[in-house]
């Protein structure tokens, strides 16, 4: 699970996030979010005990806007949120692949051109036969009105 982190310095597992986009188009983002600085604060960072992966509210914000744009240019369509996640559609609308829907793939960006993708099954919850959700939790209120989650596991589906 990737985490947005502010406060403590930390010796866990962290990696250089530069960008993230979704389906090749950028996200327009505050990149500095998600960098460490020289004295370890802030940035991305591995964690095997948190089942969210935590975002900064306006970066969680960006790429929800973002996926919803261009799985619209790909006629897929809304339905009403599921809470908690950030935008639902229609599973009707979807095609399948052997890695699971058929959905805007989101490239997270690091250093030295490199990104990590999540795509398909990796990408969406199922939330019921009809329904699949991005699996963004925004965690406004719950832990910090600046944090949002993105979820890493889900029960009875898959997720990103």
């Amino acid at each position: 699970t990737l985490v947005y982190t502010t406060g403590d310095p930390s010796d866990e597992y962290s990696i250089d996030v530069k960008s993230i986009s979704v389906h090749n188009k950028p996200v327009t983002i505050n990149a500095s979010l998600l960098s460490i600085n020289k004295e370890g604060y802030g940035g991305t960072k591995f964690s095997t005990i948190t089942p969210y992966t935590k975002l900064e509210t306006s970066i969680y914000s960006s790429l929800v806007s973002a996926f919803s744009k261009t799985a619209a240019l790909r006629k897929m369509k809304n339905v009403a949120l599921v809470v908690p996640f950030g935008a639902c559609f229609n599973a009707k609308n979807i095609d399948k692949s052997q890695t699971g829907p058929v959905v805007p793939f989101t490239d997270i960006g690091l250093a030295g051109n490199k990104f990590w993708r999540f795509y398909g099954a990796n990408s969406m919850v199922s939330v019921s036969k009809k329904v699949l959700c991005m699996p963004g939790i925004c965690g406004c209120g719950i832990i910090s009105k600046n944090l949002c989650y993105y979820s890493r596991a889900s029960n009875g589906g898959s997720s990103y």
